[in-house]
């Protein structure tokens, strides 16, 4: 009786299947496939993230001088690079009271260890304070008009 339950029966197909041992070697070498191809795509990320970082590290300036003459509505900058690059894509926002912003590209780059003076026309009267960006995102200086002056904060 139980030798006739494991034998088939002659009419019956026999049952195709993947040997186990197949499957658990093709497990392992897709596991292996996927797992270098991660460490591979990971390790570039590295790269690129400390390669930006690098460039934009040893930058830092600061506003040497600045004032605002009301009578001629123009804006004087001075400032200094601190540090050993160039720094490149300055951009000036001042801010006003009224939520207004006004955008002037300074398009000039500041050489490292240097000190320049910056020259603004046609600046309209009570802005509150402003930004000096650059084209590292981490880097910049804001400062306040105080009858005139301007003081980095």
């Amino acid at each position: 009786m139980v030798w006739e339950q494991l034998m088939p029966e002659e009419d019956e197909e026999p049952t195709i299947g993947l040997n186990p041992w197949t499957l658990a070697m093709a497990l392992v070498f897709i596991t292996i496939i996927l797992a270098a191809a991660l460490s591979f795509w990971a390790s570039g990320i590295g790269v690129k993230k400390s390669e930006g970082l690098s460039e934009c590290s040893s930058t830092q300036f600061r506003l040497y001088s600045g004032s605002y003459d009301i009578n001629t509505s123009s804006m004087l900058l001075v400032l200094e690079n601190l540090g050993s690059k160039r720094i490149s894509g300055l951009t000036l926002y001042l801010f006003y009271s009224d939520a207004e912003m006004i955008e002037k590209p300074i398009g000039e780059d500041l050489e490292s260890s240097k000190i320049k003076s910056y020259n603004f026309t046609e600046v309209p009267v009570d802005f509150k304070n402003g930004v000096i960006k650059t084209s590292c995102p981490e880097v910049s200086i804001e400062f306040t008009n105080q009858n005139g002056v301007l003081i980095e904060n």
